[in-house]
């Protein structure tokens, strides 16, 4: 398909997964459904009352069986969380291990595309795979009544892009801390085949603990990576990608963090995630959400046409390493990426510990960034060697020819020197 088409505004389907940041562009129309039947049922839906529901104990609906279910069998719902175009996510209660959870369940309309369900039945067999602490868990998943549903960990705290809006930007030990923490979770998914797909500030919660609220960090923060609903699965960590269901022909993902292969459509890897984790970080730092057009085809166009305002002109202040980390996440090239996880990390734990990062500084011509005006331009372009410490950051020179004058000036140099010293010595003696 082209480029062009899959572009084309008017004709393509916009839906989110979670919130409405996230977008699927596609060519195939929604299911038809009959309007007024539409509207009952969404408005049931979103007002998360079971059908069977008598009263209100104040906290959640009492069923008539008693139960305290109804809406989905085995779960009372506490109230909405969030909601985005495919689906909604409540805090309810499950009722067997009387534990909180977030029940994430498409929407009405989502329920009758195969499409749709297939993708969340992806996301659920995905999020299933994983067992880490920096990764949102899966407690179960099915259908009931026509209801697709999807029970996770409940994190009792706030997210990224929250405390974003609060601070405007982060401190840089707060956000390498971040960093590191989803690194870490992302880093699992991988090595069992998972790509997150749609890494960004709203989908990195805080624990309880981690921070306080939105005015004060802590110095320790727990992340928990969630939302995988575009997220794809591989036979092999390292392998191409096969899974079951790929958004063949489709544009998916946040427009403002999505890698730009991603925004072209590509099949993508793990390196499409290192990118959106890198927007993420520019906009914790900066306080400048990146591409962030007046719509999101004019993002994805922005993001393959323009380079982003360089951080130092943002925030001056910024330590130079983790601009060159940065900018090597952010690389419009994957290939001049950070190509493993481990070595991103290694990178993110020197700049925490006070030591300078060993990723090389890109060519100007790499860089997904406008030349800084508070910098010179680079003389060199990009080097392969590893960097150890800024003061040894070497600027090659260019390489004198053998017979220039500057090579044969030393030696005339010192022959005049040995002369004179010859002759001093000469009338001495």
């Amino acid at each position: 398909m082209h480029q062009d088409e899959k572009l084309r505004g008017e004709e393509a389907e916009i839906s989110g997964s979670c919130d409405l940041d996230t977008l699927v562009f596609d060519l195939t129309p929604p299911p038809e459904q009959d309007v007024e039947s539409a509207e009952l049922e969404a408005s049931t839906f979103f007002d998360a009352k079971p059908v069977a529901a008598v009263e209100d104990d104040g906290v959640m609906m009492v069923a008539a069986d008693g139960s305290r279910c109804g809406y989905i069998p085995g779960y009372s719902i506490i109230g909405r969380l969030g909601q985005g175009g495919m689906s909604v996510v409540f805090q309810a209660v499950q009722e067997k291990l009387q534990r909180i959870v977030a029940l994430k369940v498409l929407t009405p309309n989502r329920c009758l595309d195969p499409e749709a369900v297939a993708r969340f039945e992806i996301e659920a067999r995905a999020v299933a795979r994983l067992n880490h602490p920096n990764i949102v868990a899966a407690y179960d998943y099915g259908e009931a009544d026509g209801r697709f549903f999807l029970a996770l960990e409940y994190v009792e705290g706030i997210n990224c892009a929250e405390l974003i809006r609060a601070e405007e930007s982060l401190a840089e030990d707060c956000a390498l801390r971040i960093v590191r923490d989803a690194i870490l979770g992302l880093s699992h998914a991988l090595s069992l085949g998972v790509i997150h797909r749609d890494v960004k500030p709203a989908n990195l919660m805080f624990a309880k603990g981690g921070v306080a609220d939105a005015s004060r960090v802590q110095s320790e923060i727990q992340v928990k990576v969630t939302d995988l609903g575009l997220a794809m699965m591989e036979e092999t960590a390292q392998g191409a990608a096969t899974s079951d269901r790929e958004l063949a022909g489709c544009i998916a993902g946040t427009p403002s963090f999505m890698a730009p292969e991603q925004a072209r459509g590509e099949v993508v890897d793990f390196r499409a995630d290192i990118y959106s984790l890198g927007a993420t970080l520019y906009q914790m730092v900066t306080g400048v959400r990146p591409y962030d057009a007046e719509s999101a085809i004019a993002s994805i166009k922005q993001k393959l046409e323009e380079r982003l305002i360089h951080p130092l002109d943002l925030r001056p202040q910024l330590n130079p390493g983790l601009v060159r980390v940065l900018d090597r996440m952010m690389a419009f090239d994957r290939n001049r990426r950070y190509q493993t996880y481990e070595e991103l990390l290694d990178d993110i734990e020197a700049l925490l510990e006070g030591r300078w990062a060993r990723t090389a500084e890109l060519a100007p011509n790499c860089s997904s960034f406008l030349p800084s005006k508070l910098r010179p331009p680079m003389a060199t372009s990009d080097s392969k060697a590893s960097i150890h410490d800024e003061r040894t950051e070497a600027i090659a020179l260019p390489q004198l020819k053998k017979n220039s004058p500057s090579s044969i000036w030393p030696w005339l140099v010192g022959a005049a020197n040995g002369l004179a010293l010859g002759f001093i010595l000469g009338k001495w003696i």
